[in-house]
């Protein structure tokens, strides 16, 4: 895991008093838009640190001190909203999608399905 922070260089002009800000590298804008402070990327490892692996957000705020990033539980927790909020969508998609299946059997044990009937 590595953490980069971009800061954009501004310049202001003597004569006018206009402000020129420089432009965010392509791959950083491709992670996200200049206007954010955390990369789509960020946010979803933040989000899976806590829904898939069970981290606190306290203790996210701790790992990624140790890491060098000074991030607090309040941002990521800020972030896995924003995370879920643009996800809300594709889920709902695959809510119509597995409404639509007719044919899905699934069960999560290890016994054998003998009888797909009406439950």
């Amino acid at each position: 895991m590595k953490a980069e922070v971009y800061v954009k260089s501004r310049l202001r002009c003597n004569l006018c008093g206009k402000v020129y800000t420089a432009d965010l590298p392509p791959e950083v804008k491709s992670d996200g838009n200049g206007s954010q402070c955390y990369g789509y990327s960020a946010r979803s490892l933040m989000a899976l640190l806590k829904y898939f692996s069970g981290f606190p957000f306290y203790r996210q705020q701790s790992l990624h001190g140790i890491l060098g990033v000074p991030v607090t539980a309040s941002s990521v927790f800020d972030q896995c909203e924003f995370f879920a909020n643009d996800a809300k969508s594709i889920f709902n998609a695959f809510t119509r999608l597995a409404e639509k299946a007719d044919h899905c059997r699934i069960d999560d044990t290890t016994n054998r399905i003998l009888d797909a009937g009406p439950s």
